[in-house]
């Protein structure tokens, strides 16, 4: 028998409220807290697969707030999906290959099938914990295949093929989401399109390439600027 969600109308996120109440300062003050909550929590579990469980829902939400995914997208990462990767000036990234997954029926007329999504690894952004907390499973995963190599449960050549998160469903991301994150997976990708494009100043195909919107009509949707949103830029522009 599954847990059962009580839901709230504060965890989730409406576009009136997207960038009031639900900025990108309170969707990571949320995340922080209930992935903390958890992390403490992994003590008391006996069973490693318990363990591994409860630290696969906690990374799967860092992934989708890292990157924007769709939960079913973030579910259906393999090993062979992250690169980490170091440019010629010395700037690290870690890149989520993500499938564009919107429905069966209309996968196969995506105009993107594939997101790459990166992200700068460095330590002093507000985003580090999340991409700390995606380190923490990796480098357990890695050993894991190292030890299943090892004891020959594993062949060299389908490491690759791997998932990163075996062991839960997307039934469990809301659950984690809701109840100690107080925000629906869903807002997530809002949140992360409005920080992009009101934040960050992305241009709008880029942010649109991103999500994996097949037209801007689409994005549209996620994006809600508010008077303050356009005052921010608006000083930052030169006088004439």
């Amino acid at each position: 028998m599954g847990h059962k969600i009580v839901k709230r109308q504060d965890w989730y996120v409406s576009n009136n409220q997207l960038g009031a109440k639900f900025d990108t300062q309170y969707l990571l003050d949320n995340l922080k807290r209930g992935i903390s909550l958890r992390l403490d929590d992994l003590s008391k579990y006996r069973l490693t697969k318990d363990k591994h469980g409860l630290l696969q829902n906690i990374v799967a939400t860092c992934v989708i707030a890292l990157t924007g995914a769709r939960v079913t997208e973030a579910l259906s990462l393999k090993l062979s999906d992250v690169k980490f990767e170091e440019d010629d000036d010395g700037c690290k990234w870690i890149t989520f290959i993500l499938p564009n997954i919107k429905s069966r029926k209309d996968n196969k007329h995506q105009k993107f099938p594939i997101k790459k999504v990166p992200h700068k690894i460095n330590k002093s952004s507000r985003y580090y914990f999340l991409i700390d907390t995606f380190s923490l499973w990796w480098g357990i995963l890695v050993k894991e295949i190292d030890a299943g190599i090892d004891n020959n449960q594993i062949k060299e050549k389908n490491i690759y093929d791997v998932p990163l998160f075996p062991n839960i469903t997307r039934r469990s991301i809301y659950y984690f989401t809701t109840k100690f994150c107080k925000i629906n997976p869903h807002g997530l990708r809002k949140i992360y399109a409005q920080e992009l494009v009101v934040n960050q100043n992305l241009p709008i195909k880029v942010v649109q390439r991103l999500l994996g919107h097949r037209t801007l009509d689409t994005l549209e949707f996620y994006i809600n600027l508010r008077t303050e949103d356009i005052k921010k830029n608006l000083k930052t522009m030169k006088d004439d």
